[in-house]
């Protein structure tokens, strides 16, 4: 493979922005999303800790791809890497579908897992370089929170129709549904264009790519401490997706009825992140990050503390407080970055997250397995002094960046 192709044709920013929304809505058609705990414990008979494992794996895997699918997509071209994902999220989930033993469902995780570590960054960096190529880079942060939004909607209508399909059909018929939504995304994908962007990546080998990206962060404190919180923050995932569906199993909710509740979280996620640039300049982002930081911790914990169906709006609260800063920390890391080594810096926060995930969903599992409430009043603590530590840290950077320009440095 050589460097990322031009097209002949020129890079029109509203067709290609059109084809990116429409398929990453298309991807996240997937009806699994609101039954797959579910589907693991209950058809496939595997452990709360089986299943907490599993994810720790996925992550493993994503985390060891993170870097090199950044890297892939700054040397090759980022809608290359975004097809490339798509071809090996919807094997996996093939694999996923008919697996009948632990072995075979770990190997479809690391299937996709793969996947999913080629789609982060790439996606993001496809967006800021189109909207460079037009010179809106200052619409990123809402753009990209409209894009946090319709990644998610897709998920939340995808996961309605799987916990309907799942109640009326059976568990493995929302599964493999789920590959359809693969096979209508990938076409839209190979329409799209590479966007224009500076090439210097393209003519330097894969290790050159990587050395320029690690050294962008290493030169900055800033950059750095952003990086930090964004994988603090996402590790709050690990509770809504390890261990939501075991809550409402434990608490009576109808199997069709999981989705329209797991729909509440997904809203709340794409509400919260399409409001993030208007939130981010109305409060500023130091006060967005601490709002960001007790909003995750606080909903972990109320879940922790109080054992009624009720609780089930920590998952909500912790989903809208995740998001709110998510577009905005993307934007600042983009910002603080060049096009041709963008994508390997935006894969450095999904490589720690696939770190601290890892280990999160798999203590999940398995404290999760003793007693839910342990396991997510755990979760909202670590988070909270690790989110505290990590903002500190940031601020700290910030005010010496500050220090030094004002110095003329």
């Amino acid at each position: 493979m050589g460097s990322p192709r031009i097209s002949s044709a020129p890079f029109v920013v509203s067709r290609n922005l059109r084809l990116f929304y429409v398929a990453t809505f298309v991807r996240e058609l997937a009806p699994l999303l609101a039954i797959w705990v579910v589907y693991l414990t209950d058809y496939r008979h595997l452990t709360l800790a089986q299943v907490g494992l599993m994810e720790g794996l996925f992550w493993i895997v994503k985390l060891a791809m993170e870097v090199p699918s950044g890297v892939f997509a700054d040397r090759f071209g980022r809608r290359t890497c975004m097809v490339v994902a798509a071809i090996l999220e919807g094997s996996g989930l093939m694999v996923f579908a008919v697996a009948d033993t632990f072995t075979l469902l770990t190997i479809s995780y690391l299937i996709w897992g793969s996947g999913f570590a080629f789609r982060s960054g790439a996606a993001e960096a496809y967006l800021y370089d189109a909207l460079q190529a037009d010179g809106r880079e200052a619409e990123y942060t809402d753009r990209l929170g409209f894009f946090w939004a319709l990644d998610l909607t897709g998920a939340t209508v995808g996961g309605i129709a799987g916990a309907i399909l799942a109640a009326t059909v059976s568990l493995q018929a929302a599964v493999v549904a789920t590959a359809g939504s693969y096979v209508v995304a990938l076409p839209l994908l190979l329409a799209m264009q590479e966007p224009p962007r500076l090439t210097a990546s393209a003519h330097h080998g894969y290790l050159d790519v990587l050395r320029e990206g690690l050294a962008v962060v290493r030169r900055d404190a800033g950059l750095r401490g952003m990086v930090l919180l964004q994988i603090v923050l996402m590790s709050g995932w690990a509770g809504s997706a390890v261990l939501s569906q075991p809550f409402m199993a434990q608490h009576g909710v109808p199997l069709s009825m999981f989705g329209v509740l797991s729909a509440s979280i997904m809203l709340a996620s794409a509400g919260a992140g399409f409001a993030s640039g208007r939130v981010v300049r109305a409060i500023g982002i130091k006060r967005a990050l601490l709002v960001s930081v007790a909003g995750t911790a606080g909903g972990l914990l109320l879940l922790g503390a109080v054992d009624h169906l009720g609780a089930f709006a920590g998952f909500v609260v912790t989903a809208g407080a995740l998001s709110v800063v998510q577009p905005a920390a993307q934007a600042y890391v983009s910002d603080r970055t060049e096009a041709g080594v963008r994508a390997t810096v935006l894969s450095l926060a999904p490589f720690g997250q696939s770190i601290a995930i890892a280990i999160a969903n798999t203590a999940a599992g398995v404290l999760g397995d003793a007693s839910l409430r342990m396991a997510l009043g755990t979760l909202g603590v670590t988070i909270g002094l690790a989110g505290v530590a990590a903002f500190l840290v940031w601020r700290a950077a910030e005010a010496r960046s500050q220090s030094g320009a004002s110095q003329g440095y």
